[in-house]
């Protein structure tokens, strides 16, 4: 007795136990002054961060990147080798990564090109994205609509949203017409119960599928970012060098040590290009099934979250209050079960979040590193191509910008 007194105290939700670990009940009579505002500020701040943050967004933004990093491998693809691309691609496909990373290294000297390890960063990135993509659609789109068309989904996760505020108008609606002074009646009383439960129940699904939405907008901004520098790599990649290459190749023709100039150049590659072979063995690190993994964890907690948590809350809540020591001990246990499963809920989300994070880490510095190596491949043909020109005039420096695609220097 001396257990459930600490627990339950007297009449009402008066312990710390009872306001904490068994959901709040409101107060059946509000202040004339809040009833004229339905919704609290922290729930109006919790439904927008469910409109902001849609699991159906999360999926389609995936699914585009894909598609957009799709188009990227094809044009790599279309200019490449045939013959040593198939054998490349043989080794990806079957994740031969230390296989895949030799014959980059074969490819993607100084005066090579990046398609190689461009491509395997995209390729991998791009199942990584898929993977999450079909994860996210058969266990979270499924909690809320089984549309599968686009708009259908869009439209039927903003519909459940919106059930949720009318939920809570209704509620409060309620609240309110007790509030005035009403006799207690049964009737009403089970309508309050009933739309507790369903405001409890969208609340808790909408807010979890929030906090995964939230974590995947982060990571597909972050690689859509790496994913417009790989655009410009395979389509202009003579932007990333081009502050007036024109006037450059003017100071450089002029200067008798272009030998010198293209030895350091190298040696700088060769710099750049044995960070870049130590970073690529952490593709081993970036695993698609790791990540599956701390999905699923993430998705078996919230699925606890949402589905028994309240329940039992609930359960307790209405045991009355003389149970004895077993209904203590059990209660308890209970408890602890849901105060751990919040906790490890709440934890799976920041390994995940930390997963992504180094993730977006690692393949930006890979991004980085194969960029400063095509700068250094440009500089080092400019200066082949104006050693192969006795005295190189600037009218064909300006032709040569031209044709090489960079900007001409405005006079």
């Amino acid at each position: 007795m001396e257990n459930h007194q600490r627990w339950y105290g007297n009449k009402g939700i008066d312990t710390p136990y009872e306001r904490s670990l068994i959901y709040y009940r409101p107060n059946l009579v509000f202040p004339e002054k809040e009833s004229s505002h339905p919704m609290t500020l922290d729930v109006i701040r919790q439904i927008s961060r469910s409109q902001d943050f849609m699991m159906t967004s999360a999926i389609l933004d995936y699914r585009a990147l894909a598609e957009r990093i799709q188009e990227l491998l094809n044009m790599i693809f279309g200019r490449a080798e045939s013959s040593s691309f198939s054998e490349y691609l043989e080794l990806l496909n079957e994740n031969k990564l230390t296989e895949v990373i030799e014959f980059e290294n074969s490819h993607n000297g100084y005066d090579g090109t990046l398609d190689y390890e461009l491509y395997t960063m995209l390729y991998l990135m791009k199942k990584s994205v898929e993977e999450q993509a079909d994860f996210l659609d058969e266990n979270y789109r499924t909690q809320y609509t089984d549309k599968t068309e686009d708009e259908q989904m869009i439209e039927a996760e903003g519909e459940s949203i919106n059930n949720w505020i009318r939920t809570e108008y209704d509620l409060s609606a309620l609240y309110d017409e007790v509030s005035h002074g009403a006799d207690y009646d049964p009737i009403i009383q089970a309508e309050i119960d009933a739309l507790e439960k369903k405001r409890r129940d969208l609340d808790q699904l909408h807010t979890t599928i929030a906090d995964s939405a939230y974590t995947h907008r982060n990571r597909y901004l972050n690689l859509d970012e790496i994913v417009d520098k790989a655009d410009i790599l395979i389509n202009q990649p003579q932007q990333f060098i081009d502050g007036n290459v024109e006037l450059l190749m003017n100071q450089l023709a002029n200067a008798n040590n272009l030998p010198d100039f293209r030895s350091h150049l190298i040696l700088s590659f060769k710099e750049y290009k044995q960070k870049h072979n130590l970073m690529k063995n952490q593709y081993m690190m970036i695993d698609v099934q790791k990540e599956i993994y701390a999905s699923e964890r993430s998705y078996t907690y919230q699925q606890i979250m949402t589905k028994t948590n309240d329940n039992i809350k609930n359960w307790l809540y209405e045991q009355p209050e003389d149970t004895g020591k077993s209904f203590d001990l059990f209660a308890n246990i209970m408890v602890e079960s849901i105060k751990q499963t919040k906790e490890v809920y709440e934890n799976t989300l920041a390994d995940l979040m930390s997963f992504y994070r180094q993730e977006a880490v690692f393949y930006g510095r890979q991004i980085t590193l194969i960029q400063k190596k095509e700068e250094i491949r440009h500089f080092i043909r400019i200066i082949e191509d104006l050693e192969d020109v006795v005295r190189p005039s600037e009218e064909w420096i300006k032709e040569y910008v031209q044709n090489k695609g960079y900007v001409t220097r405005q006079t």
